[in-house]
């Protein structure tokens, strides 16, 4: 299956969310911020919206661990708090199903063994040794940990390519804001024009990433915001959108006026950003094979299925509860590693790409700042830099005052201008 048959429309959700930003016609909107508490609760905090560019020189909010997060995640009242929105959590209500059936099984058997088996002397007892239990165990437990070990190892990779992403995404814009020189008539300290179309199409290269990784995406509807009319219509009339954008950024690179050395970095970020098209596709089409998690359904399914047979001679009407609390533990575990095999439907792909997006459009908008103020630092060189003491005891003045001295006669402020200078 291609990645063509994946490509969903989301319809009506909205395509800002946490900590959004959009550039809207030459103008900067901050729009509102949504975090999560530690239930996973949505709560959105309205923010004003405006045509001043000042909305993106605000800090960037955290969507997702903050400090105050992380303190509360490592507090011991963790334990209780889990265990009081136990029957909230997604694995439980996945697991519903499945819990209620082995806890029929325990019932079936229960009611079979006390009110079948002391009436009828031809009624056999099902009862089962707990031989069976003790010498498969290792093997379930084999089987588990493999299927968590893999899928979190595709977690893992998942993010750090969309970290990735993140990163190069910002060197990218970082070099094109150095490097690609303005005509000296227009002035040095003005941006390139090329600068912004490498801003806008490297937002609109990730927001195609994610729409093409992530179902019920409407990826028009995202580049309404970044791209013009016939830019939007010739992406969606490609046939592989990221590759359509990585391409426009290789003309615009090739059209920059870089030299050999900085185009080479550049295009490493562009050879980045095609690999990681290929990593989030592989992630999506190719989950770990199939026969490891058929054989471990099976196996489970036969395991908790027999186990109540085992535990009634020990354990008695406990037995329900009992049986139940394992399954839960056991399919719990397998159905973490189920939810966590494909994480692209589980990482907030809408949020890094608006954090990317606000993160470009800043860089962009604050370019001919950092311009300036790198010149006037050059000019202002050490500026008026003297050495800061520390002085010990009452004791030492003598010495010290000695070797302020010294510092003071070795080290004079010089302007960066006479280094050169002498070079």
């Amino acid at each position: 299956m291609t990645m063509r048959l994946l490509r969903c429309q989301r319809g009506q959700q909205s395509p800002t969310t946490c900590g959004g930003f959009r550039r809207r016609r030459g103008t900067v909107t901050r729009v509102a911020q949504q975090t999560r508490n530690l239930e996973g609760e949505v709560i959105i905090t309205p923010s004003t919206s405006g045509t001043n560019v000042e909305a993106y020189r605000t800090p960037r909010q955290l969507d997702d661990f903050t400090f105050k997060r992380w303190k509360e995640h490592r507090s011991t009242s963790r334990y209780n708090r889990h265990i009081f929105a136990l029957f909230a959590s997604s694995v439980f209500q996945q697991l519903t199903q499945s819990l209620l059936t082995v806890g029929a099984i325990a019932t079936a058997v229960c009611a079979y063994e006390s009110n079948v088996v002391p009436v009828y002397d031809l009624a056999p007892s099902l009862l089962m040794p707990t031989a069976p239990f003790d010498l498969t165990s290792f093997a379930l437990a084999l089987l588990l940990v493999f299927r968590t070990n893999s899928s979190y190892d595709r977690f893992v990779e998942v993010t750090g390519v969309w970290s990735g992403l993140g990163n190069r995404a910002r060197d990218t814009m970082r070099q094109c804001i150095s490097h690609i020189k303005q005509d000296e008539s227009v002035g040095v300290e003005e941006l390139h024009p090329l600068a912004g179309a490498m801003c806008r199409w490297t937002v609109a290269y990730v927001r195609a990433l994610k729409c093409e990784v992530v179902q019920d995406s409407n990826l028009r509807k995202e580049l309404k915001q970044v791209l013009t009319d016939e830019e939007a219509e010739a992406m969606m009339n490609s046939r592989h959108r990221p590759a359509f954008a990585v391409s426009i950024l290789t003309e615009l690179g090739a059209a920059a006026p870089l030299n050999e050395s900085h185009r080479i970095r550049l295009d490493e970020n562009l050879t980045y950003f095609e690999d990681a098209v290929g990593s989030c596709e592989r992630i999506l089409t190719q989950p770990i094979p199939l026969a490891y998690s058929r054989h471990t359904s099976r196996f489970m399914v036969i395991w908790l299925g027999a186990l109540p047979f085992g535990l009634y001679q020990t354990c008695g009407l406990a037995t329900i509860p009992i049986a139940m609390v394992v399954a839960f533990l056991l399919l719990g575990i397998d159905e973490i590693g189920v939810q966590i095999e494909e994480p692209l439907g589980l990482l907030p792909l809408d949020t890094m790409c608006d954090e990317i997006e606000g993160d470009l459009f800043s860089m962009l908008q604050e370019g001919a700042d950092v311009k300036r103020t790198a010149k006037m630092s050059t000019a202002a060189g050490a500026g008026s830099y003297t050495p800061l003491l520390s002085y010990g005891s009452e004791d030492d003045d003598a010495l010290d005052g000695e070797h302020r001295e010294w510092l003071e006669s070795a080290i004079k402020p010089r302007p960066i201008s006479d280094w050169f200078a002498e070079k």
